[in-house]
């Protein structure tokens, strides 16, 4: 068989063809997760998101957090004879399917307790939205288990 620009010609439009369709296939087959199945009601209610951000005033309005060997415990401000309502949120940017959400449940020195355990390895950014005398709260952070 003789090789000439024909045949070249051939060869490279099938090599980039067979490229183009790989690529196409693997698109496909690569599962992108959403940050919010709801982003565009979040988006029309960002106003209010802007002012419970703002409704922390100084860093002892802040929810602060201490990772034990066994557990996260969430520190929430002292307000008397108020318990915060509201919920935690640990969003995992890589899998959604790590995330977790839960109620807030305090103990009498405005503590949370949670178990290391529930969740894996890896960066996760936390998302605490909270309720004391009718005063709304939210912050949000990073947070990285080992």
């Amino acid at each position: 068989m003789k090789f000439n620009w024909g045949t070249g010609i051939v060869i490279a439009s099938l090599l980039f063809m067979s490229f183009i369709v790989t690529l196409v296939i693997k698109t496909y087959q690569h599962k992108v997760d959403l940050v919010s199945e709801d982003y565009y009601n979040q988006e029309l209610n960002f106003q209010e998101k802007i002012n419970k951000i703002n409704n922390i005033k100084s860093q002892a309005d802040k929810v602060t957090w201490q990772i034990e060997e066994k557990e996260i415990v969430l520190q929430f401000p002292i307000t008397k004879g108020f318990i915060p309502s509201g919920v935690i949120e640990f969003f995992r940017p890589s899998d959604s399917s790590k995330d977790l959400k839960i109620p807030i449940f305090i103990d009498k020195e405005n503590k949370q307790h949670l178990r290391k355990e529930l969740l894996v390895r890896g960066l996760y950014r936390i998302k605490i939205e909270w309720k004391t005398n009718n005063v709304e709260y939210y912050m949000e952070e990073d947070l990285f288990i080992q």
